[in-house]
């Protein structure tokens, strides 16, 4: 036995929709105007760990039985027993079955009573070295059998269509990992959100890097001192420097990821200097001071600078960043064509005006825009090609 409710139990389900419903009830009659509460999680890392499914009575007799029309739907799959249809992965994807239906029967009877966004949280599937303590790669042991890890994003998103977004949480700080946990759940049918990532420093960086792929948020997690995190209780300061960074400029910076004008840059060990191609224009972003002519930039100690640039006009760029300087060229496809900066303007935006705090002068643009840690500063650059 363990101690993992089952999700094929009809009067667990009830108790849980129950609840939540009642929850979603009162959300909707103290904050139904105000709208304080954007979306609402349905429930934590779903799956069972301990076992790779339910092998009550029940369960058994049905495992042997024949896939249900849906799941066969959702796989592409023939007809057959569900380890003739599945083979190893029978036992996994038959728990995944009935966790998503439980799920998707709660977020549906939420959403009738306070139609708001819902989303679930995901345990992910790690490589033995970021997770060393769940070494074996077996569902239930390395992760809740069941969970819409990376490779079965696709049939949770068939199987529960009244959850809003399946949400990846982060915890390994690998940039090849982070960046194909991005790419997983980033598709059509699921916007991205990580609603969990570690708060350490070394892991800031990666909120640039998901808004770039197209994040509608991220959350550091465990920022409140309690004196139990694993993770200690020192403040998240890198991620802290980020979001005070983007805050004057949020609402502009959503609009243009939205519309795809925006891109990213993270820095990583060993690539200190990185382009970012904007059609007629190209970025360079150099990464760590001081940067002499001719020589490649140092990088920062311990990588963590990061850049974003937002074309605003076809010679118009909005442009803010952390230990890093911007640079703007013609690409070799123009062949004859010089450019020259217009004007850089360091300012913020309010209630969507930009509204210019001082222009900058030749030293401080002939050698790239320049961006400190301790001294935030957004820049708007216009550009000019002859």
């Amino acid at each position: 036995p363990i101690d993992v409710l089952s999700a094929s139990g009809r009067s667990t389900l009830q108790a849980d929709k129950a609840a939540f419903v009642a929850l979603m009830r009162h959300l909707k009659a103290f904050d139904g105007t105000d709208h304080t509460v954007l979306m609402v999680q349905v429930e934590n890392e779903s799956g069972i760990i301990g076992s790779p499914r339910d092998f009550s009575p029940e369960s058994n007799k049905e495992f042997a039985g024949q896939v249900a029309a849906d799941m066969l739907a959702a796989a592409h799959k023939q007809p057959g027993t569900w380890s003739e249809v599945f083979h190893g992965d029978a036992d996994e994807l038959f728990q995944l079955y009935h966790q998503a239906h439980y799920l998707n029967e709660i977020a549906t009877a939420g959403k009738a009573e306070f139609d708001i966004p819902i989303y679930m949280n995901v345990w992910l599937s790690y490589p033995p070295a970021e997770l060393p303590e769940r070494r074996l790669p077996i569902p239930g042991i390395q992760y809740p059998s069941g969970g819409a890890v990376q490779r079965w994003v696709g049939f949770w998103r068939v199987l529960a269509p009244s959850i809003s977004a399946i949400a990846p949480d982060i915890y390994g700080d690998d940039t090849g990992f982070v960046r194909d946990v991005l790419a997983a759940y980033h598709r059509p049918d699921n916007p991205l959100l990580v609603p969990e990532i570690a708060k350490t420093d070394s892991f800031a960086r990666y909120d640039l890097l998901a808004l770039g792929e197209g994040a509608i948020g991220i959350a550091p997690f465990g920022v409140d001192p309690r004196g139990w995190n694993i993770l200690g209780d020192s403040a998240a300061m890198g991620h802290a420097r980020n979001f005070a960074l983007l805050a004057p400029m949020s609402r502009e910076v959503a609009k243009l990821n939205f519309e795809g004008k925006l891109k990213t840059s993270m820095e990583e060990v060993g690539r200190a200097q990185q382009e970012l191609d904007f059609g007629p224009w190209q970025a360079t972003v150099s990464y760590g001071f001081p940067q002499y002519d001719g020589r490649r930039p140092p990088g920062t100690k311990d990588a963590h600078g990061v850049a974003l640039v937002a074309q605003l006009g076809p010679d118009e760029f909005l442009v803010t960043g952390i230990d890093v300087s911007v640079s703007f060229h013609l690409p070799g496809k123009l062949p004859g064509m010089r450019m020259q900066i217009l004007s850089a303007e360091e300012g913020s935006y309010e209630n969507g005006v930009w509204k210019p705090v001082r222009l900058w002068n030749g030293d401080e643009t002939d050698r790239g825009l320049q961006f400190y840690a301790g001294d935030p500063a957004g820049v708007r650059i216009r550009l000019g090609k002859f």
